[in-house]
């Protein structure tokens, strides 16, 4: 996660994130020295108990807590990795005539000599997303609101209950990452396949990787091509991924270490040369050269992934409309199952009272299916034992 300011600061914990306001506040905060600090009643403190000034207390609290509750009773989610959106509005929009800092272009929108604004002038931003994405322990991929709201139950201002969430991965999250490019399109690496999520869709990734025999580590997307991303792994290794190439397999794999690799990063140092840094679990750091062909943003490869990503999103909803379709078809069919065979409870009316009772031929024709179902099985069962064989057709003259 990279935040676009310099004055929030962000730690997961257990089952929650903390976010601090690391701006300074406003007007001096000092006490005169060498009084004693009193307690609430006024006395003095006990004999044998050292004096303390306040600043040397830690009353730096987090201004947001997001709790991570799972919708269902059970436990909490374990965050690993987590991002926000990171484009939320540009620093100066917040107030009135407020000119961002001139390096923010070369440090990549953090704003490194600015002094906070007055507070007449700033006004809340309408367009900001208070929704992020969070990788957990369990592989499970957390889309939930980190403005607390007022819950209808008990009355408390808390954070609400995840959107959802999917169990996509079979190992901790290890990287949650948008695309430069997409900001609503996101790669996340964990266990051993990788997925691509888009913002709006809540049924699932758009994108699956099937499992790699290899476990993965990290992932990063490139900052020239919108299809490409890197997947570094534990044997060493770092595919190449180029979505609008293939789909089903990596288009390149470069061996780089003998070591697990454990962070990889690209970096365009200028139009001519972009270079890939990789660290390993044995301390080394790797630096290589990307190729022209992978660094060289071809034309119309934004509209063209744009494309593909979109024909995804249609793929997915289709996939999900043929799912709900056929649960329906499958309760239909089941209804109408029963409404022909009966229920067990009507056919037993000695042991639960049933609301209506089968006449003779319903229940005739129930038993019949149950008899027919026990000679097939019990003809299945022989044929497997080779007791009984099947009875070879009469040749036709």
């Amino acid at each position: 996660m990279r935040p676009t300011r310099t004055s929030c600061g962000y730690r997961i914990m257990s089952s929650c994130i903390l976010v601090w306001d690391t701006r300074p506040t406003k007007g001096p905060q000092q006490q005169q020295q060498g009084a004693k600090p009193k307690d609430k009643d006024g006395t003095k403190n006990p004999i044998g108990v050292p004096d303390t000034f306040k600043h040397l207390d830690l009353t730096w609290k987090p201004m947001l807590k997001v709790h991570l509750h799972k919708s269902e009773p059970g436990g909490d989610h374990a965050p690993t990795k987590f991002s926000i959106a990171e484009k939320q509005g540009i620093e100066g929009h917040a107030t009135d005539g407020g000119v961002p800092d001139k390096e923010a272009s070369v440090t990549g929108g953090y704003f490194q000599s600015r002094k906070p604004g007055s507070g007449r002038k700033k006004r809340t931003l309408q367009t900001v997303k208070t929704h992020f994405f969070v990788g957990t322990e369990d592989g499970e991929v957390v889309y939930v609101d980190w403005m607390p709201q007022k819950d209808q139950d008990t009355g408390k201002i808390q954070t609400p209950k995840p959107d959802f969430y999917h169990t996509m991965h079979d190992g901790p999250i290890m990287t949650v990452q948008r695309s430069p490019f997409f900001m609503d399109i996101l790669l996340v690496v964990g266990g051993w396949n990788f997925t691509i999520w888009k913002e709006a869709v809540v049924s699932g990734p758009i994108l699956q990787s099937a499992p790699n025999p290899i476990r993965m580590t990290s992932g990063f997307w490139s900052p020239s091509r919108p299809g490409v991303f890197y997947i570094s792994k534990v044997d060493g290794s770092v595919d190449v991924w180029d979505l609008l190439d293939k789909t089903h397999e990596p288009s390149i794999t470069q061996s780089v270490s003998p070591s697990a690799i454990t962070k990889i990063y690209p970096h365009a140092v200028s139009h001519k040369q972009h270079l890939l840094t990789v660290g390993d679990s044995s301390g080394t750091l790797h630096i290589l050269e990307i190729p022209w062909s992978l660094r060289l943003p071809a034309p119309n490869k934004v509209t063209g992934e744009a494309n593909y990503f979109e024909r995804e999103v249609k793929r997915r909803g289709f996939v999900v409309q043929r799912w709900d379709f056929r649960e329906h078809e499958k309760r239909e069919l089941e209804a109408e199952a029963k409404k022909k065979a009966g229920d067990v409870r009507q056919v037993r009316p000695t042991l639960i009272a049933p609301n209506v009772l089968l006449t003779d031929e319903e229940i005739e024709y129930r038993l019949k299916l149950e008899y027919q179902t026990y000679m097939e099985a019990e003809g299945n069962f022989l044929r497997e034992l080779g007791i009984t064989k099947e009875e070879e057709p009469l040749p036709q003259t």
